[in-house]
């Protein structure tokens, strides 16, 4: 925990109440981004498949874009990932 955090959760966390909730929303924001990934990952998934039906229709540029989409998607889910990681890693 870095010094900006402690000194934060000695602050805010003067009660167990405080705490309490605290605790309860970081769990609800860790749900609700751990659910933004899954549903990200299936849009991905979804972006690549039609890529290739695009492919077989001769539309190269469209498929092109999509699989450009289908990357940038894996990419937001990187990122989510990482801020769970730190959801997880921090006290309070």
């Amino acid at each position: 925990m870095t010094y900006d955090q402690t000194l934060f959760y000695r602050i805010h966390c003067y009660n167990t109440q405080r705490c309490q909730e605290m605790n309860e929303e970081k769990l609800r924001l860790m749900k609700l981004v751990e659910h933004w990934v899954e549903h990200n990952d299936a849009h991905g998934d979804r972006f690549s498949e039609e890529a290739i039906k695009a492919e077989k229709l001769g539309l190269n540029s469209v498929a092109d874009e999509m699989r450009k989409a289908s990357e940038a998607s894996g990419k937001v889910s990187e990122n989510l990932l990482k801020a769970i990681n730190l959801l997880k890693e921090s006290d309070g």
